[in-house]
């Protein structure tokens, strides 16, 4: 038997829809540097803050690390009920949430062979808007008129492997070309405060303090020499998570973000394309200038110190996520043969959240921030970043190295005890 043929992304269309998002914020945010990252990606550098070139890195992902993402979900459930009730829609919250439930369900597919399934925010609320208007409009009982609703969206959903069972009166379909979710009609977009609901939520989720403070800390002072660059890595549809993270920078004005990665693929196979297509190496760099690098310093030279780069350097990621994680310490050996890149993982456990309870065997002293079992604060958080941090050089250098010398003073300068 022939296997699926493998769908091409059209990434012109989804990098102008990028650039149309971040002129949106240019004003609150200033410029982006776009780098794609072969079909895994994208790599956007802010012009204001452009990394240090040579200096370690600590990486943090969006959701449930660094917003309450899956918390947001449940008062966005809370906003439709309320929206339900005001539009005279006579529904229990159980049959509420199985809405939610088969429209979100409905909105997650896989735009490439074997990459995982994708969340699309404007095919939920695409979704979510059509079958409240069933209900509406139903003179039925609101579970009957479900039943029904969810055999039209199965039906639909079917079309993405099976174009012929799409019909002409669907509101919404897979096009066959590169399997894009198209409304067919303007009838079918949503009024404001429908839309509200999403954008008081599932665009801007409550952000968990103490680790957005915690990543500020760790890039203070943010025009030191020594400065550590920060990063937000993302998995998912590139254009809603960047809405996303963009929002939370615009809320967070301080916060000393170089780099935003987009991936629509597992981490470690981004890590591996940015690699492979010398992504990184594109962007615009700082460097520190010749008379004011120290005896003991190596500093990396003009074209080189880029993340990912040959020069030796330290990334600390931060991540909820357990598969997210492994898959990024899955590429250690690459790195190693490849890069002087170390991937140290830290995973971050809240209460609640859809990974909270799935196993993770540490991979460091230092490999787990379990906000279930006590509470941080910013600084708690940044000394597990040094911790890691210091723990790393040591490995790769030996702990007389003056890199090593440093990275262990800074600790002492803050009163963290020195792990043997």
């Amino acid at each position: 038997m022939d296997s699926e043929p493998q769908i091409i992304p059209d990434n012109r269309v989804e990098e102008r829809k990028i650039h149309v998002l971040l002129e949106r914020y240019r004003e609150d945010l200033g410029g982006f540097d776009m780098v794609p990252v072969g079909n895994a990606g994208y790599i956007l550098q802010r012009q204001s803050h452009i990394p240090m070139a040579g200096n370690d890195w600590a990486m943090f992902d969006y959701d449930d690390t660094l917003t309450a993402y899956t918390e947001a979900k449940i008062k966005r459930q809370e906003l439709y009920m309320q929206y339900l009730r005001n539009s005279g829609i006579v529904i229990t919250d159980t049959q509420a949430a199985h809405a939610m439930h088969i429209t979100d369900e409905f909105s997650r597919w896989e735009e490439r062979i074997n990459e995982g399934k994708l969340y699309h925010i404007g095919a939920h609320i695409a979704t979510l808007h059509w079958v409240t208007k069933g209900l509406k409009n139903s003179t039925d009982s609101a579970e009957i008129t479900l039943t029904r609703i969810q055999d039209h969206l199965n039906r639909i959903k079917s079309t993405y492997t099976n174009v012929s069972a799409a019909e002409e009166d669907d509101p919404f379909y897979f096009r066959e070309s590169d399997k894009k979710f198209i409304l067919r009609s303007k009838n079918t977009i949503w009024p404001k405060p429908f839309g509200d609901i999403f954008q008081k939520t599932t665009i801007t989720p409550p952000q968990y303090n103490e680790m957005v403070a915690a990543a500020a800390d760790i890039g203070t002072p943010r025009d030191s020499i020594h400065r550590t660059n920060v990063n937000i890595f993302s998995k998912g549809e590139p254009h809603f998570q960047l809405a996303k993270i963009l929002e939370l920078l615009k809320q967070n004005p301080d916060l000393p973000v170089s780099q935003i990665w987009l991936s629509n693929t597992q981490k470690g196979d981004f890590i591996i394309e940015a690699v492979e297509t010398n992504a990184t190496a594109q962007l615009e760099q700082e460097y520190i200038p010749q008379n004011m690098l120290e005896d003991s310093d190596e500093g990396p030279s003009y074209g080189s110190g880029y993340i990912l780069s040959q020069y030796p350097h330290t990334i600390v990621m931060f991540d909820d996520n357990p598969k997210e994680l492994l898959s990024i310490v899955s590429t250690r050996k690459y790195l190693r043969e490849h890069t002087g890149a170390s991937f140290i993982a830290v995973r971050s456990i809240r209460k609640g959240t859809r990974e909270q309870s799935k196993e993770w065997h540490v991979q460091t002293q230092y490999g787990n921030v379990d906000f279930t079992a006590r509470s941080y604060a910013p600084r708690e958080i940044s000394n597990i970043f040094l911790l890691n941090r210091y723990l790393a050089i040591k490995a790769r250098l030996g702990p007389t190295h003056p890199n090593t010398e440093k990275s262990k003073k800074e600790l002492l300068l803050r009163g963290i005890i020195i792990p043997e």
